[in-house]
Formats: C-alpha cells, sequence, structure tokens
C-alpha cells in the first residue's frame, strides 16, 4: 500500500480521511457535512477527537440541504483516520475548475512553506486541490474496467471523470454534467412548467455523435448524484447495451433514439435503500425512459398522453420494442406494461408500475 510522504516543514501537516462509520455517504458536523472520502488537514487535539480543514472533499457525496464545512471544526478521531491510498484528482462538480488534469494519480504530497507539492506539482494551493480523493486498488481496478469499456465504444474518458464509491460501485460515466442553469435551460426547452414536470429534467448526458447523446441521465425526485451508482459489471453491460442501440437504432441516431437512464442504486447496497427503490440496492439494476417518436427528453407512457399543453408527440411504440428486443438477449430482467410489447417479447414481463419506464437488470 503506498503512503503519502508529508513534510516535517509543519508540524500540523498531517492528512486525515473521513470514514464515518456505517454506509452513509458523510456526517453531520457543527451544522455542516462532511462529505466521506474527504482529504483533512489534522489540527489541535480538541475533546474526543482533532480539530479538522477539509482540503478536498468527495463531492458526489455533497447533502442536498447541509453545506459543506468552510471552517475548522472538532471531528472524533474514530472516523479521521490516517490517509494510506493514493490520491485521485476528480472531475471537479458542475461549474468548478481544477489545475490537476483529472485522472491525476498522486503518491506524494508534501506540505512546503507556499502550500503543498505533489508528484511534481509545485506550489499548488489548498484550492488547486479542491478535488482529489482517495482511490484504494480495489476501487481503481473497478474504474479501470468501466473506463475500457467506455474507451472501446465511444472514445477516451480519464479516470476521474467516473466516479466510485466507498462500497464497491461506480458510477455511470458522465462526462458532460449540466450546470444548474443549463438544466433551467433545458426545463424551459422542454416547456416543464410544474414542479413535477421540472423534477424529470435531464441533468447529464453522455458520449454524443454529431451533438447528439448516445444516452442521458435524470435524476428525478432523488438529491442529484445519489442514484447513478452499479456494480462495475453492471456499467459496463450497460455502456454495451447503449453502443449497440446507437448503431441499430431505427430513427438513425436522431434525438429520438438517446438512451435516458434514470435511477440505478444508492451509494451502496443498503437495505431497505433510501430512495424508495424495492431492488435496485444489489446494483444490477436501472429504470430508462420509455422512447418518444418526437425526440423530446421527457417522460412518456405507453397508455397516456402527455401532460404538458400542446404537445402532440409521446410513446413510440416501435422505438421501444427495438430497443427490447435488443435488451432481451443480455438482460436478466426486463418489466414493462405494454400488452403489445409483452406479447411480442416473452422475455418482458408486466409489473405494477411500470407503464411511463423499463425496469432493467443485468
Amino acid at each position: 500500500m503506498i503512503v503519502l510522504l508529508l513534510s516535517t516543514a509543519h508540524a500540523d501537516c498531517a492528512l486525515a480521511v473521513t470514514t464515518p462509520i456505517g454506509r452513509e455517504p458523510g456526517v453531520e458536523i457543527a451544522g455542516g457535512w462532511l462529505s466521506r472520502g474527504s482529504l483533512l488537514v489534522l489540527g489541535e487535539a480538541c475533546p474526543g477527537g482533532r480539530t479538522v480543514t477539509v482540503l478536498s472533499e468527495s463531492w458526489h457525496y455533497r447533502h442536498p440541504e447541509l453545506p459543506p464545512l468552510k471552517s475548522a471544526v472538532c471531528v472524533p478521531s474514530a472516523i479521521t483516520p490516517p490517509l494510506d491510498d493514493p490520491l485521485i484528482s476528480q472531475a471537479p462538480p458542475p461549474g468548478a475548475r481544477t489545475r490537476l488534469k483529472p485522472g491525476t494519480i498522486l503518491t506524494e504530497l508534501t506540505c512546503t512553506a507556499d502550500g503543498y507539492t505533489a508528484d511534481g506539482h509545485p506550489n499548488l494551493s489548498a484550492a488547486e486541490l479542491a478535488w482529489l480523493r482517495p482511490i484504494s486498488p480495489s476501487q481503481e481496478a473497478a474504474v479501470g474496467m468501466v473506463r475500457q469499456s467506455y474507451t472501446h465504444h465511444f472514445g477516451p474518458i480519464s479516470l476521474g471523470e467516473i466516479p466510485f464509491t466507498d462500497w464497491g460501485y461506480v458510477g455511470l460515466p458522465l462526462p458532460r454534467r449540466l450546470t444548474d442553469a443549463e438544466i433551467a435551460a433545458e426545463a424551459d426547452a422542454e416547456g416543464l412548467i410544474t414542479d413535477t414536470q421540472q423534477e424529470k429534467t435531464t441533468t447529464d448526458l453522455g458520449p454524443q455523435v454529431d451533438g447528439v447523446p448516445i444516452y442521458t441521465h435524470f435524476t428525478g425526485a432523488d438529491p442529484r448524484y445519489t442514484d447513478l451508482w452499479a456494480r462495475p459489471e453492471t456499467i459496463t453491460a450497460l455502456l454495451d447495451l447503449a453502443a449497440a442501440w446507437s448503431s441499430t437504432c431505427p430513427a438513425k441516431l436522431t434525438r429520438a433514439c438517446t438512451l435516458q437512464i434514470g435511477d440505478l442504486a444508492w451509494y451502496s447496497d443498503r437495505r431497505p435503500d433510501p430512495l424508495g427503490h424495492a431492488d435496485h440496492h444489489q446494483g444490477t439494476c436501472m429504470d430508462i425512459r420509455l422512447f418518444r417518436d418526437d425526440g423530446s427528453r421527457y417522460e412518456a407512457y405507453y397508455n397516456q398522453p402527455d401532460d404538458r399543453d400542446g404537445v402532440t408527440g409521446g410513446y413510440s411504440q416501435p422505438l421501444t420494442r427495438a430497443f427490447l428486443d435488443l435488451a432481451a438477449r443480455t438482460a436478466r430482467v426486463l418489466y414493462f406494461n405494454d400488452p403489445v410489447v409483452t406479447s411480442a417479447i416473452p422475455a418482458v414481463q408486466a409489473r405494477r408500475g411500470h407503464d411511463d419506464h423499463i425496469h432493467l437488470c443485468f
């Protein structure tokens, strides 16, 4: 195991990593949120632990309501073990930047009089290290598996653009994460007016061909980034399916062919799933929107009209059926309720609650 080396120039230059007890993505401290996997600089002793300053944040674990910690606070020693894994530079959250190239692996971080030095990168400020995260050998292997599949199908992507969890799951690769302003513009373009409609807005884009995404992600009512996780072998199977569909879709790579992916799993296999899913916790299942005949990136029901005023397009049975016929070759479970489709494709089963989406498990 690689140990990060620390300069003796500063007595208080000791690093730790947030590791809350249990399977939560972080912990509430002094009215703020300390994300799991965040890199901490340890300060003076305090009752039950040490004061810490957050050097870098594992931003996928942010709390939807609590702010990240900005000042030094007292943290129990039990959840701040010493850092003993190398660091990876993550792609930053939407709207943020990083000096370190995403995917850079750092095995030596040294405190200096001017800030930090990391593997030949001199004079780094704390702000420039904001998106570092510890990565274990098993996590690097899982991310590497997904990266290899993505690169094979869609072109290069760095390790730092593929998120990972502390429980063996990997995030769906989404190289284009929309900012809040872009999400609002997407909702406006789709004519989403009510809160319920706006919850269904596309939030992230996958790889694109001629400006058309192969797949997208929508968050729904769940806090953003909480529902895009799965086992690495599930993500690779999904990438295989997305690539196969993009090359065989009858609509020939128009927006109507875009695979709209919703809920995968929560951060871990905790059950019950805090997001309310019945069987997504195992990291092998996902929800996929029905295909439409008008290229809209909005939901469709097989048995109901679009709920937006003036919209006449909607569910495309031919495209949805073609996709399910392809998915049935590799999927273990397929749920969808259109009786025409279930009668034509024996692998597709009807289940309550699946009028507006496909439930797929590998």
